[in-house]
């Protein structure tokens, strides 16, 4: 069996070619980015862990595409869902101005994309549907919760609020968060609807 530098050189070949015959006038794929080999000195227990894990014990796709659940690679760091979490240790009044710069920050931003001619080449002809058009074309797409401007500056503001009743609505209770909403902007939820 080769070593892992060679089969690493190895199967880069073999996937710059299979680039280059897609697109000829493509430029070559980088050898420092998309081959990943690495040698495992255990039975396969480490792989198996690897590739069996998943966030909250479901779907396999959730771990490729769900960054809520992503960890930071140093000690400390948080990602912008922990902020909404009680008991880091972080200030709760920075974790809100944190949360409303993450929010701030990512307005309008997509958090996943096609490569480059990727779509194309896989055959998917058109344009790619807006967000806007595939929620108003979801059969669940139908509004919660009314929210007045005043209501949804208070959720802004209150990152551990908003956890709580994005909970409420996904477990089906909501009744409860909009409970929860009135009480913590002093409206009768009810009365608005």
């Amino acid at each position: 069996m080769p070593d892992a530098k060679s089969l690493k050189a190895e199967i880069h070949a073999l996937w710059s070619d299979a680039v280059h015959t897609l697109d000829p006038d493509r430029r070559p794929v980088s050898k420092r980015h998309g081959v990943i080999v690495e040698p495992v000195t255990d039975d396969g227990r480490l792989v198996a862990g690897y590739m069996n894990k998943t966030p909250d014990r479901r779907d396999i796709a959730l771990e490729m595409t769900r960054g809520d659940r992503k960890q930071g690679r140093r000690k400390g760091s948080l990602n912008p869902f922990e902020f909404l979490d009680d008991g880091t240790d972080i200030d709760e009044h920075m974790a809100q101005a944190l949360w409303c710069e993450y929010v701030d920050a990512t307005y309008r931003r997509r958090t996943i994309t096609w490569s480059r001619r990727l779509r194309q080449d896989s055959g998917l002809a058109g344009m790619e549907p807006t967000d806007r058009q595939i929620i108003d074309d979801a059969i669940h797409g139908l509004p919660v919760i009314n929210l007045d401007p005043p209501a949804y500056r208070m959720l802004r503001r209150s990152p551990s609020i908003i956890a709580a009743t994005l909970q409420l609505v996904e477990d089906g209770q909501v009744p409860l968060a909009e409970a929860i909403i009135g009480q913590a902007t002093g409206m009768d939820m009810d009365s608005r609807s």
